[in-house]
Protein backbone atom coordinates (compact mmCIF):
# COMPACT_ATOMS: atom_id res chain seq x y z
CA UNK A 1 0.00 0.00 0.00
CA UNK A 2 1.14 3.76 -0.71
CA UNK A 3 3.01 5.24 2.34
CA UNK A 4 2.11 8.47 1.59
CA UNK A 5 -1.24 10.30 3.21
CA UNK A 6 -3.59 11.83 1.44
CA UNK A 7 -3.13 14.84 -1.26
CA UNK A 8 -5.17 17.42 1.02
CA UNK A 9 -2.34 17.05 3.73
CA UNK A 10 0.02 18.29 1.57
CA UNK A 11 -1.76 21.46 1.20
CA UNK A 12 -2.40 24.72 3.18
CA UNK A 13 -4.84 27.36 2.41
CA UNK A 14 -1.61 29.74 0.97
CA UNK A 15 -1.14 27.22 -1.33
CA UNK A 16 -4.72 26.06 -2.36
CA UNK A 17 -5.09 29.88 -3.21
CA UNK A 18 -1.89 29.85 -5.66
CA UNK A 19 -3.55 26.52 -7.58
CA UNK A 20 -6.93 28.04 -7.55
CA UNK A 21 -6.10 31.27 -9.51
CA UNK A 22 -2.90 29.30 -11.66
CA UNK A 23 -5.41 26.56 -12.56
CA UNK A 24 -9.07 28.65 -12.55
CA UNK A 25 -9.70 27.91 -15.89
CA UNK A 26 -9.43 24.39 -15.67
CA UNK A 27 -11.18 23.69 -12.23
CA UNK A 28 -13.98 25.67 -13.59
CA UNK A 29 -14.25 23.55 -16.91
CA UNK A 30 -14.13 20.39 -15.00
CA UNK A 31 -15.17 21.01 -12.13
CA UNK A 32 -12.87 19.88 -9.82
CA UNK A 33 -12.43 20.73 -5.85
CA UNK A 34 -9.73 20.62 -2.67
CA UNK A 35 -10.80 17.20 -1.15
CA UNK A 36 -10.75 17.59 2.44
CA UNK A 37 -10.74 14.68 4.93
CA UNK A 38 -9.89 14.12 8.77
CA UNK A 39 -6.56 14.62 10.36
CA UNK A 40 -3.98 11.78 9.14
CA UNK A 41 -3.60 8.82 10.73
CA UNK A 42 -0.54 8.01 13.12
CA UNK A 43 0.04 4.89 11.85
CA UNK A 44 0.17 6.15 8.90
CA UNK A 45 2.00 9.30 9.73
CA UNK A 46 4.98 7.82 11.31
CA UNK A 47 5.84 5.68 7.98
CA UNK A 48 5.91 9.24 5.92
CA UNK A 49 8.84 11.12 5.58
CA UNK A 50 9.57 14.40 7.33
CA UNK A 51 6.01 15.35 8.74
CA UNK A 52 6.60 13.05 11.11
CA UNK A 53 4.72 14.59 14.30
CA UNK A 54 1.86 13.64 15.84
CA UNK A 55 -1.04 15.77 16.54
CA UNK A 56 -2.18 14.17 19.64
CA UNK A 57 2.09 14.84 21.24
CA UNK A 58 2.86 17.96 19.75
CA UNK A 59 2.11 21.13 22.01
CA UNK A 60 3.16 24.38 20.60
CA UNK A 61 5.68 26.25 22.83
CA UNK A 62 6.22 22.94 24.72
CA UNK A 63 2.41 23.65 26.14
CA UNK A 64 4.32 26.39 28.92
CA UNK A 65 3.22 29.58 27.28
CA UNK A 66 0.02 30.75 25.13
CA UNK A 67 1.58 33.07 22.77
CA UNK A 68 5.40 33.34 23.21
CA UNK A 69 8.50 31.21 24.57
CA UNK A 70 11.57 33.02 24.87
CA UNK A 71 14.55 29.89 24.72
CA UNK A 72 17.72 32.93 25.24
CA UNK A 73 18.04 36.18 25.73
CA UNK A 74 21.60 37.01 23.72
CA UNK A 75 22.79 34.82 21.25
CA UNK A 76 26.00 36.76 19.33
CA UNK A 77 25.04 36.79 16.30
CA UNK A 78 27.35 39.65 15.02
CA UNK A 79 28.99 37.23 12.67
CA UNK A 80 25.80 36.64 10.67
CA UNK A 81 24.71 40.22 10.52
CA UNK A 82 28.35 40.93 9.18
CA UNK A 83 27.91 37.74 6.57
CA UNK A 84 23.77 38.85 5.58
CA UNK A 85 25.25 42.67 5.23
CA UNK A 86 27.95 41.27 2.47
CA UNK A 87 25.22 39.30 0.35
CA UNK A 88 24.22 40.98 -2.34
CA UNK A 89 20.66 42.44 -3.13
CA UNK A 90 19.72 40.13 -5.94
CA UNK A 91 20.56 37.17 -3.61
CA UNK A 92 17.23 38.03 -1.86
CA UNK A 93 15.25 37.96 -4.77
CA UNK A 94 15.56 34.04 -5.62
CA UNK A 95 13.21 32.62 -3.87
CA UNK A 96 10.02 35.06 -4.78
CA UNK A 97 8.62 34.30 -1.62
CA UNK A 98 6.96 37.38 -1.65
CA UNK A 99 5.59 36.83 -5.05
CA UNK A 100 4.26 33.34 -4.61
CA UNK A 101 2.26 34.85 -1.11
CA UNK A 102 0.66 38.10 -0.99
CA UNK A 103 0.97 38.06 2.60
CA UNK A 104 4.90 38.29 2.25
CA UNK A 105 4.65 41.13 -0.08
CA UNK A 106 7.07 43.40 2.21
CA UNK A 107 9.44 40.94 2.47
CA UNK A 108 12.27 38.90 0.87
CA UNK A 109 13.90 35.44 1.92
CA UNK A 110 17.23 33.63 1.75
CA UNK A 111 16.33 29.91 1.37
CA UNK A 112 19.33 27.85 3.37
CA UNK A 113 17.16 24.91 4.25
CA UNK A 114 13.47 24.73 2.42
CA UNK A 115 10.57 21.97 2.70
CA UNK A 116 6.83 22.30 1.30
CA UNK A 117 4.54 19.96 2.90
CA UNK A 118 2.98 18.92 -0.35
CA UNK A 119 6.29 17.49 -1.97
CA UNK A 120 7.54 13.86 -0.96
CA UNK A 121 10.80 15.04 -0.40
CA UNK A 122 13.34 15.64 2.89
CA UNK A 123 14.29 18.74 3.10
CA UNK A 124 16.63 20.79 0.62
CA UNK A 125 19.76 22.05 2.21
CA UNK A 126 21.19 24.90 -0.41
CA UNK A 127 24.07 25.84 -0.77
CA UNK A 128 23.71 28.64 1.28
CA UNK A 129 23.53 26.71 4.61
CA UNK A 130 26.81 25.80 4.20
CA UNK A 131 28.72 29.11 3.82
CA UNK A 132 26.94 30.02 7.03
CA UNK A 133 26.66 26.71 8.85
CA UNK A 134 29.99 27.79 11.21
CA UNK A 135 27.83 30.44 12.55
CA UNK A 136 24.52 28.77 12.62
CA UNK A 137 25.98 25.86 14.26
CA UNK A 138 25.80 27.60 17.76
CA UNK A 139 22.75 28.25 17.71
CA UNK A 140 21.32 25.17 15.70
CA UNK A 141 23.23 23.11 18.87
CA UNK A 142 21.19 25.19 21.30
CA UNK A 143 18.06 24.59 20.00
CA UNK A 144 18.08 20.99 19.47
CA UNK A 145 19.34 21.01 23.22
CA UNK A 146 16.26 22.82 24.19
CA UNK A 147 14.06 20.46 22.45
CA UNK A 148 16.09 17.77 23.99
CA UNK A 149 18.35 16.59 20.48
CA UNK A 150 14.81 15.27 19.65
CA UNK A 151 13.99 16.11 16.11
CA UNK A 152 15.19 18.26 13.28
CA UNK A 153 15.58 21.39 11.35
CA UNK A 154 12.74 21.43 8.38
CA UNK A 155 13.07 24.93 7.62
CA UNK A 156 15.79 27.45 7.81
CA UNK A 157 15.50 31.29 6.17
CA UNK A 158 16.89 34.49 6.63
CA UNK A 159 13.44 36.61 6.24
CA UNK A 160 13.90 40.46 5.49
CA UNK A 161 11.03 43.15 6.12
CA UNK A 162 11.53 45.66 4.32
CA UNK A 163 11.67 49.21 6.05
CA UNK A 164 8.19 50.52 6.82
CA UNK A 165 6.60 47.23 5.68
CA UNK A 166 4.38 44.67 7.43
CA UNK A 167 3.23 41.56 6.97
CA UNK A 168 -0.61 41.63 7.50
CA UNK A 169 -2.49 39.48 10.02
CA UNK A 170 -3.16 35.71 8.81
CA UNK A 171 -2.22 32.29 10.73
CA UNK A 172 -0.19 29.76 9.35
CA UNK A 173 -1.64 26.37 8.22
CA UNK A 174 -0.11 23.13 6.49
CA UNK A 175 0.55 20.23 8.34
CA UNK A 176 4.58 21.13 9.34
CA UNK A 177 4.15 24.32 10.12
CA UNK A 178 1.18 23.00 12.81
CA UNK A 179 3.88 20.57 13.86
CA UNK A 180 7.16 22.72 14.23
CA UNK A 181 8.61 24.75 17.00
CA UNK A 182 8.53 27.82 14.89
CA UNK A 183 11.62 30.22 16.41
CA UNK A 184 12.82 33.71 15.25
CA UNK A 185 15.93 35.61 16.03
CA UNK A 186 16.50 38.71 15.20
CA UNK A 187 19.71 39.23 13.68
CA UNK A 188 19.12 43.18 11.87
CA UNK A 189 16.28 44.97 13.98
CA UNK A 190 15.51 47.94 15.93
CA UNK A 191 13.24 49.49 18.79
CA UNK A 192 10.08 50.26 16.11
CA UNK A 193 9.83 46.64 15.15
CA UNK A 194 6.55 44.96 16.39
CA UNK A 195 5.44 41.46 16.64
CA UNK A 196 2.04 41.08 17.25
CA UNK A 197 0.66 37.23 18.20
CA UNK A 198 -2.63 36.53 19.57
CA UNK A 199 -2.93 40.62 20.67
CA UNK A 200 0.09 40.13 22.36
CA UNK A 201 2.53 42.39 21.36
CA UNK A 202 6.55 41.69 21.85
CA UNK A 203 10.03 43.93 20.39
CA UNK A 204 12.15 41.40 19.50
CA UNK A 205 15.97 42.95 20.45
CA UNK A 206 18.79 41.32 18.12
CA UNK A 207 20.23 38.19 19.66
CA UNK A 208 17.23 36.88 21.33
CA UNK A 209 15.72 33.72 20.62
CA UNK A 210 11.69 33.15 20.47
CA UNK A 211 9.06 30.44 19.70
CA UNK A 212 5.91 32.02 18.09
CA UNK A 213 2.62 30.66 17.73
CA UNK A 214 2.09 30.84 14.66
CA UNK A 215 -1.06 28.65 14.19
CA UNK A 216 -3.04 31.93 15.96
CA UNK A 217 -3.63 34.60 14.11
CA UNK A 218 -0.06 37.18 13.79
CA UNK A 219 1.29 40.16 12.11
CA UNK A 220 4.62 42.24 11.70
CA UNK A 221 5.32 45.66 11.05
CA UNK A 222 8.86 47.34 10.52
CA UNK A 223 8.11 51.36 11.56
CA UNK A 224 11.29 52.22 11.04
CA UNK A 225 13.51 53.18 7.99
CA UNK A 226 15.91 50.32 7.99
CA UNK A 227 14.87 46.78 6.89
CA UNK A 228 14.14 44.02 9.43
CA UNK A 229 16.05 40.65 9.28
CA UNK A 230 14.92 37.61 11.40
CA UNK A 231 16.69 34.01 11.43
CA UNK A 232 13.56 31.68 11.45
CA UNK A 233 14.08 28.00 12.09
CA UNK A 234 11.75 25.42 11.86
CA UNK A 235 12.30 22.30 14.66
CA UNK A 236 10.27 19.32 13.89
CA UNK A 237 10.29 16.90 16.88
CA UNK A 238 10.42 13.13 15.66
CA UNK A 239 8.51 10.67 17.76
CA UNK A 240 8.27 7.87 15.70
CA UNK A 241 11.26 5.66 17.29
CA UNK A 242 13.07 6.19 14.01
CA UNK A 243 16.09 7.85 13.02
CA UNK A 244 16.62 10.75 11.80
CA UNK A 245 17.49 9.18 8.66
CA UNK A 246 15.04 6.87 8.48
CA UNK A 247 12.19 9.56 8.90
CA UNK A 248 13.81 11.95 6.69
CA UNK A 249 14.12 9.29 3.74
CA UNK A 250 12.18 10.00 0.65
CA UNK A 251 9.33 6.77 0.28
CA UNK A 252 8.23 6.01 -2.40
CA UNK A 253 4.73 4.66 -3.32
CA UNK A 254 3.82 1.01 -3.21
CA UNK A 255 1.49 -1.15 -4.55
CA UNK A 256 -1.88 0.41 -5.63
CA UNK A 257 -4.10 1.36 -2.59
CA UNK A 258 -3.85 5.30 -2.45
CA UNK A 259 -2.37 5.29 -5.85
CA UNK A 260 -5.17 7.98 -7.23
CA UNK A 261 -4.14 10.35 -4.48
CA UNK A 262 -0.12 9.66 -4.91
CA UNK A 263 -0.85 10.36 -8.97
CA UNK A 264 -2.86 13.25 -8.17
CA UNK A 265 -0.10 14.87 -5.62
CA UNK A 266 2.61 14.15 -8.14
CA UNK A 267 0.59 15.86 -11.26
CA UNK A 268 -0.24 19.09 -8.93
CA UNK A 269 3.64 19.26 -8.57
CA UNK A 270 4.88 19.07 -11.82
CA UNK A 271 1.39 21.84 -12.82
CA UNK A 272 2.60 24.19 -10.60
CA UNK A 273 6.35 23.80 -11.36
CA UNK A 274 5.07 24.16 -15.18
CA UNK A 275 4.18 27.49 -14.59
CA UNK A 276 6.65 28.71 -13.27
CA UNK A 277 8.89 26.84 -15.86
CA UNK A 278 6.89 28.61 -18.93
CA UNK A 279 7.29 32.02 -17.39
CA UNK A 280 10.49 31.79 -16.03
CA UNK A 281 12.11 33.94 -19.16
CA UNK A 282 15.30 32.14 -19.03
CA UNK A 283 15.54 33.34 -15.56
CA UNK A 284 18.43 30.92 -14.07
CA UNK A 285 17.21 30.59 -10.53
CA UNK A 286 13.14 29.55 -11.56
CA UNK A 287 14.56 27.33 -14.01
CA UNK A 288 16.71 25.59 -11.19
CA UNK A 289 13.58 25.66 -8.91
CA UNK A 290 11.55 24.01 -11.83
CA UNK A 291 14.18 21.16 -12.23
CA UNK A 292 14.51 20.53 -8.87
CA UNK A 293 10.43 19.55 -8.71
CA UNK A 294 10.48 18.10 -11.91
CA UNK A 295 13.39 15.82 -10.30
CA UNK A 296 12.12 15.21 -7.15
CA UNK A 297 8.59 13.79 -8.86
CA UNK A 298 11.16 11.44 -10.84
CA UNK A 299 12.53 10.22 -7.60
CA UNK A 300 9.43 8.95 -6.53
CA UNK A 301 8.22 8.21 -9.67
CA UNK A 302 11.01 7.38 -12.43
CA UNK A 303 8.07 6.79 -14.75
CA UNK A 304 6.36 9.89 -15.08
CA UNK A 305 5.24 11.30 -18.53
CA UNK A 306 4.78 14.59 -18.11
CA UNK A 307 7.64 15.48 -15.71
CA UNK A 308 10.53 13.43 -18.03
CA UNK A 309 9.03 15.04 -20.98
CA UNK A 310 8.99 18.61 -19.22
CA UNK A 311 12.68 18.01 -17.73
CA UNK A 312 13.91 17.12 -20.95
CA UNK A 313 12.33 20.47 -22.34
CA UNK A 314 14.18 22.54 -19.51
CA UNK A 315 17.46 20.41 -20.47
CA UNK A 316 17.41 21.11 -23.96
CA UNK A 317 16.29 25.23 -23.33
CA UNK A 318 19.73 25.03 -20.96
CA UNK A 319 21.79 23.18 -23.71
CA UNK A 320 22.32 20.08 -21.93
CA UNK A 321 21.34 17.79 -25.12
CA UNK A 322 22.69 14.58 -23.78
CA UNK A 323 20.29 14.70 -20.50
CA UNK A 324 17.34 16.14 -22.75
CA UNK A 325 17.58 13.09 -24.89
CA UNK A 326 17.91 10.95 -21.79
CA UNK A 327 14.30 12.55 -19.98
CA UNK A 328 12.76 12.30 -23.45
CA UNK A 329 13.03 8.93 -24.40
CA UNK A 330 12.15 8.15 -20.65
CA UNK A 331 8.94 9.89 -21.55
CA UNK A 332 8.63 7.91 -24.90
CA UNK A 333 8.44 4.81 -23.32
CA UNK A 334 5.28 5.73 -21.37
CA UNK A 335 3.67 7.37 -24.75
CA UNK A 336 5.26 6.07 -27.77
CA UNK A 337 3.18 8.26 -30.04
CA UNK A 338 3.99 11.88 -27.81
CA UNK A 339 4.37 14.61 -30.76
CA UNK A 340 5.51 16.78 -28.39
CA UNK A 341 8.16 14.45 -27.12
CA UNK A 342 8.86 13.54 -30.57
CA UNK A 343 9.55 17.23 -31.47
CA UNK A 344 11.81 18.08 -28.48
CA UNK A 345 14.03 14.50 -29.00
CA UNK A 346 14.66 15.89 -32.26
CA UNK A 347 15.76 19.35 -31.82
CA UNK A 348 18.13 17.80 -29.17
CA UNK A 349 19.41 15.00 -31.32
CA UNK A 350 20.08 17.67 -34.12
CA UNK A 351 21.85 19.51 -31.68
CA UNK A 352 23.97 16.70 -30.68
CA UNK A 353 24.43 16.63 -34.70
CA UNK A 354 22.46 13.38 -34.72
CA UNK A 355 20.77 14.93 -38.03
CA UNK A 356 19.14 11.43 -39.47
CA UNK A 357 17.64 10.72 -36.11
CA UNK A 358 16.40 14.25 -35.35
CA UNK A 359 14.51 14.03 -38.42
CA UNK A 360 13.24 10.69 -37.85
CA UNK A 361 11.64 12.32 -34.72
CA UNK A 362 10.72 15.50 -36.37
CA UNK A 363 8.57 13.10 -39.02
CA UNK A 364 7.30 11.18 -36.16
CA UNK A 365 5.62 13.86 -34.60
CA UNK A 366 4.35 15.40 -37.62
CA UNK A 367 2.77 11.57 -37.84
CA UNK A 368 0.58 11.46 -34.55
CA UNK A 369 0.08 15.54 -34.94
CA UNK A 370 -0.36 16.67 -38.55
CA UNK A 371 0.24 20.22 -38.86
CA UNK A 372 2.10 21.67 -36.16
CA UNK A 373 3.83 25.01 -38.43
CA UNK A 374 6.85 25.03 -35.73
CA UNK A 375 7.32 21.07 -36.27
CA UNK A 376 7.58 21.66 -39.96
CA UNK A 377 9.45 24.70 -40.22
CA UNK A 378 12.19 22.41 -37.80
CA UNK A 379 11.69 19.25 -39.67
CA UNK A 380 12.66 22.13 -42.64
CA UNK A 381 15.94 23.33 -41.11
CA UNK A 382 16.75 19.42 -40.33
CA UNK A 383 15.99 18.81 -44.10
CA UNK A 384 18.66 21.46 -44.92
CA UNK A 385 21.35 20.40 -42.82
CA UNK A 386 20.93 16.71 -44.75
CA UNK A 387 21.03 18.81 -48.11
CA UNK A 388 17.95 17.82 -48.78
CA UNK A 389 16.64 21.30 -50.09
CA UNK A 390 13.46 20.36 -52.16
CA UNK A 391 12.03 18.41 -48.94
CA UNK A 392 13.21 21.33 -46.80
CA UNK A 393 11.32 23.57 -49.34
CA UNK A 394 8.14 21.73 -48.80
CA UNK A 395 8.28 21.91 -45.26
CA UNK A 396 8.72 25.85 -44.90
CA UNK A 397 5.74 26.03 -47.34
CA UNK A 398 3.59 24.08 -45.08
CA UNK A 399 4.53 25.51 -42.31
CA UNK A 400 3.39 29.01 -44.01
CA UNK A 401 0.09 27.47 -45.37
CA UNK A 402 -0.50 26.85 -42.04
CA UNK A 403 0.28 30.28 -40.38
CA UNK A 404 1.13 33.00 -43.18
CA UNK A 405 2.52 35.14 -40.53
CA UNK A 406 5.37 32.60 -39.29
CA UNK A 407 8.55 34.86 -39.93
CA UNK A 408 10.91 32.61 -39.05
CA UNK A 409 9.43 30.14 -41.78
CA UNK A 410 9.62 32.49 -44.33
CA UNK A 411 13.28 33.44 -43.58
CA UNK A 412 14.06 29.94 -43.92
CA UNK A 413 12.48 29.65 -47.16
CA UNK A 414 13.89 32.28 -48.86
CA UNK A 415 17.72 30.81 -48.26
CA UNK A 416 16.75 27.57 -49.10
CA UNK A 417 15.25 28.99 -52.46
CA UNK A 418 18.43 30.70 -53.23
CA UNK A 419 20.75 27.78 -52.61
CA UNK A 420 18.48 25.91 -54.43
CA UNK A 421 19.13 28.61 -57.29
CA UNK A 422 22.44 28.72 -56.83
CA UNK A 423 22.99 24.81 -57.33
CA UNK A 424 21.43 25.11 -60.52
Amino acid sequence: TSRHSHYSHYYDDELRDLVAKKEGRLIEKYGYTFELIGPVDNAVLSATNASTVSYQNFEKLLGREKNYLRLHDSFDVQAIAEKIEAIPQAKWLESERERRFDVHRDTQALLCIHFEDYKYTKPEVRELYHEFQDELKPLLDFIAAFYQDNGFVVRLIFAKLLAGGKIPRHADGGFSLMNSHRIHIPIVTGDNNIFLVNGEQKNMQVGEMWEINNELPHMVENRSDKDRIHLIVDWIPNYTGQSQAEVLAPQRAEGTEGERSDSETLDMMVAEAYQAHRSANGQVPVLRRTESIYRQVLDIDAGHLTANNLLGLLCLQTKRFDEAVTFIEAALVQKPDDAQAHSNLGLALKDLGRIEEAATHLEKALLFAPGNPRTLNNLGNVYKELGRLNEATVSYRQALAIDSGYEEANHNLGVVLQQVESNR
